[in-house]
């Protein structure tokens, strides 16, 4: 889906060039001219362009309010956007892009500068950016000062032999800034450990978790949670081989949760 605002005398022209690339390869197959490319003008008494698109980015997010999807099969959303994310996810799909504007990534480089930088030009888009969180602001420094990102070619990380720009940092009138101070790389583990996840990411100090690989897991069984009916108290030492979630203890039970 896109959204685009243009200028009466050049709309006609528009839909001209987009529904040529739409119909490039394969135009002539079945059901392409009908179903391929649509024009919709927005209808204000119908509503604005904000609700029409409002909708889509919704059905990519969370669905928080929308009710039913009825364009797969009157699902509620919040079930239909689950697989939309999935999908986005495992095949790196962008799934919202805006043009004509000021670059969102030099604003999100701009933000990883604690403290002002010592090239003046870039001092007003610093402002907006790092110390106010002023997109307008930044807008505006932008029109009068255009940056544009400093990169350098590497090789890609996820396939062999590929080249990619990697951003090293923002550039203007020549002057480079440096945001990208570290190097990331991926690397294999060595050895099991227990997995970070939502449940178990407390930081307490003074417990093992290394310790509790042997009892990670034995607590969660359907079985497991029905035993732990009762009253609950603190393990007298805090040390004890339990992980960090599991510090409450059923009276009479070996068992932990």
């Amino acid at each position: 889906h896109m959204l685009v605002f243009v200028k009466p005398e050049h709309q006609e022209k528009l839909i001209e060039i987009m529904r040529h690339y739409a119909l490039e390869h394969d135009g002539n197959e079945r059901g392409a001219k009908e179903t391929r490319f649509e024009v919709k003008t927005i209808d204000p008494n119908k509503g604005s362009a904000v609700g029409y698109i409002i909708k889509y980015i919704g059905k990519n997010i969370d669905g928080t309010g929308m009710g039913l999807d009825y364009e797969s099969d009157g699902q509620d959303v919040t079930t239909t956007v689950e697989r939309v994310t999935a999908w986005a996810r495992l095949w790196g799909i962008r799934q919202f892009q805006f043009s004509e504007h000021c670059p969102v990534t030099i604003y999100r480089e701009l933000r990883k500068i604690r403290t002002m930088p010592t090239i003046e030009a870039m001092q007003p888009h610093w402002t907006a950016a790092s110390e106010k969180g002023d997109f307008h602001g930044f807008i505006n420094a932008m029109t009068i000062a255009p940056m544009k990102l400093w990169t350098e070619p590497q090789p890609s990380s996820r396939y062999q032999d590929e080249v990619i720009d990697a951003i090293r940092g923002i550039e203007l009138n020549g002057e480079r800034l440096e945001t990208r101070v570290h190097t990331w790389v991926l690397r294999k583990k060595d050895g099991l450990i227990v997995p970070w996840t939502s449940v178990n990411n407390c930081t307490e100090l003074g417990v093992n978790r290394q310790k509790n690989k042997a009892v990670y897991g034995a607590y969660h069984t359907q079985n497991g949670f029905e035993e732990f009916k009762g009253k609950y108290k603190e393990p007298k030492n805090a040390n004890d081989n339990y992980t960090n979630e599991n510090r409450l203890q059923v009276e009479g039970s070996s068992h932990v949760q």
